[in-house]
C-alpha cells in the first residue's frame, strides 16, 4: 500500500469514526431532551427511565473513537447526576412538607384535645352544681318538715314528707348519675 493509499485509509477511518461519534451526540443530545422533558413535568418515574438511558449510553458508546466519545460519556454521566439530585431534593421537599403538615396536625389535634377536657371539666363543674343546688332544696325542705311537725297538721306533715323524699331521690339521681359518668369516664 503506498503513502497516497494509506492517507485514505486513515482520511476514511477518521471520517467514519468522526461519523460514528457523530450519531451518539445525536443519541446523547434525543436522550438529555427527553431527560429536560421529564424533569420539566416533575415525573419522576420518566427521569428515572431517561437516568437508565443514559448510563446504559455510557456502557455501550465505543472507548475506542476517542475523546469525542469520552467526552459524550462525561456529559451523560453528569447528567445521570444531575437528574438523580434534582429528583433527591423533591423528595426531601416532598417529605419536609409532609413534616409540617404533620406538625400542624398534631397542633390541631392537642387543641382540639384540650378543648374537649375543658368541656368534660365543664360538664362535671355543672353536675356538681346541681346536686349541690339539690342539696340546698332538700335542707330547706327538712327546714319545712320540721316546721311542720311543731306547728301543722297531718296533710300538711304528709306533704312535706312527700316534697322532702322526692328531693332526696333527686340528690340521689344525681349522685348516681355523676358516679356512672366518672366510672364511663376514663381518666
Amino acid at each position: 500500500m503506498n503513502a497516497q493509499s494509506r492517507t485514505k485509509v486513515k482520511r476514511a477511518a477518521a471520517a467514519a469514526a468522526a461519523d460514528s461519534v457523530e450519531n451518539w451526540r445525536t443519541k446523547l443530545s434525543a436522550l438529555l431532551d427527553q431527560g429536560k422533558t421529564a424533569a420539566a413535568s416533575g415525573d419522576s418515574a420518566a427521569v428515572r427511565r431517561v437516568s437508565k438511558a443514559l448510563t446504559q449510553f455510557v456502557i455501550d458508546s465505543p472507548g475506542a473513537l476517542g475523546e469525542g466519545i469520552l467526552a459524550l460519556d462525561e456529559i451523560a454521566q453528569g447528567a445521570v447526576s444531575d437528574f438523580l439530585i434534582e429528583d433527591i431534593n423533591r423528595q426531601v421537599d416532598a417529605i419536609a412538607a409532609r413534616t409540617a403538615e404533620l406538625a400542624r396536625l398534631t397542633k390541631q389535634m392537642e387543641a382540639q384535645a384540650a378543648q374537649t377536657a375543658e368541656e368534660a371539666n365543664s360538664i362535671r363543674l355543672q353536675r356538681a352544681h346541681a346536686v349541690v343546688e339539690t342539696l340546698t332544696k332538700s335542707v330547706g325542705a327538712l327546714v319545712d318538715l320540721r316546721v311542720a311537725l311543731k306547728e301543722g297538721d297531718d296533710a300538711q306533715l304528709a306533704k312535706r314528707i312527700e316534697e322532702a323524699l322526692g328531693i332526696i331521690t333527686s340528690v340521689r339521681d344525681a349522685v348516681d348519675a355523676d358516679r356512672i359518668s366518672v366510672v364511663a369516664t376514663p381518666t
